[in-house]
């Protein structure tokens, strides 16, 4: 399957959808992180806030970086996918999902259906050689 370039675009602003929701997901993480840290007075949550706040900039620069067609957007995508895909599958065969209603049960497994979806399409799209020449990328990428 190939890509047109008006496909290869329309497919970016859905990726650049998907980290602005990763980024507004992280924002409220971290301001309710630290919100919990200051009304606990603990130190409990320092390292959750940190987490989130490398989400938050991460996914800044992935969008800025598909915005703005930097040539290591490919490589990076496709290496990130990939680790968070085989992370997600042996996370989820560890783990046992126990809940206490049976719809959550269904909505958590057709989450991760979704995510994994959405990894393989990413790992495939941004290994195409359409979208490399979109991005300009002309091979191997040193970061």
């Amino acid at each position: 399957m190939s890509f047109s370039e008006n496909q290869v675009k329309k497919i970016l602003k859905v990726f650049r959808g998907i980290f602005v929701f990763v980024m507004i997901i992280g924002i409220i993480g971290f301001v309710l992180a630290i919100l919990m840290s200051i009304f606990l007075k603990t130190n409990r949550y320092d390292s959750s806030s940190i987490i989130f706040l490398i989400g938050i900039i991460t996914a800044y620069c992935l969008n800025r970086g598909i915005k703005y067609r930097k040539e290591w957007i490919p490589p990076v995508l496709t290496i990130l996918f990939s680790f968070s895909l085989i992370l997600s599958i042996l996370s989820a065969s560890a783990t046992r999902l126990t809940f206490n209603f049976q719809v959550t049960y269904y909505v958590a497994i057709i989450t991760r259906l979704l995510v994994w979806i959405i990894q393989l399409f990413g790992i495939y799209f941004f290994a195409k050689k359409e979208v490399r020449n979109f991005f300009n990328n002309k091979g191997t990428t040193i970061f």
